[in-house]
């Protein structure tokens, strides 16, 4: 029998353990009334926890047609969860999207890419156009997990202030990506002025919430 040695970072060894103590990514401060933005639905498992928890009103962006199917035959009868076949990006566009899974990427030096697997064009639409569609001038918590379009995601939420309008952002950034730390620093500092770290563990989850001052202000 050959014996396979798997070697974790000491950052996702204490992110594993404080799940394993409590439900880390679906624990929030939430009701029935509020609003939950979830970037990169994929397969439903993180809104389905968070719903089941809380009922609130969701929307998932899923752009990957497979991902979009599952995330439709689970929750289509469901009218508190909305589900869109694109995702949010900092402008509209389409793009090739490597499919692998939960870490399918529209970046070419993405892992996803480099397996060399199918590609499939989907959607991506502005975050900003999107919030004034639907209407969500404030919303409870954002989660976003798009395997590299955090980058370019956040830094236009910075610029356009949009970031103000989320009580609770959680965030997964993907270290493969050509600059990652120093993006990740720049996205942080600007973030910093409007929130605080609830909790965080760099390049495997973090989440920010609101400053008080913020939440108050007009």
């Amino acid at each position: 029998m050959i014996a396979l040695n798997f070697h974790y970072s000491k950052t996702i060894l204490d992110f594993s353990l404080a799940c394993s103590q409590k439900k880390l990514l679906q624990e929030c401060s939430l009701t029935e009334n509020s609003i939950v933005i979830d970037v990169g639905g994929y397969d439903g498992t993180w809104a389905e926890g968070v719903f089941s928890r809380y009922r609130p009103q969701m929307h998932l962006f899923e752009p990957l047609p497979s991902a979009y199917a599952t995330l439709h035959a689970k929750f289509s009868m469901q009218p508190k969860i909305h589900i869109y076949p694109y995702g949010l990006a900092d402008s509209n566009s389409t793009a090739a999207l490597s499919v692998s899974g939960m870490g399918s990427s529209i970046y070419l030096d993405s892992p996803a890419h480099l397996l060399n697997p199918e590609m499939v064009t989907v959607e991506l639409k502005d975050i900003k156009e999107v919030l004034r569609k639907l209407d969500l001038n404030e919303v409870d918590l954002i989660n976003i997990n798009i395997e590299g379009g955090e980058y370019p995601l956040l830094k236009y939420m910075l610029a356009q202030g949009l970031t103000k309008r989320f009580n609770y952002i959680r965030v997964q950034f993907h270290e493969w990506i050509k600059g990652s730390h120093e993006m990740r620093a720049e996205i942080l500092k600007g973030l910093s002025v409007t929130h605080d770290v609830e909790w965080s563990y760099p390049f495997v989850w973090e989440s920010w919430r609101r400053k008080p001052e913020v939440q108050q202000a007009p």
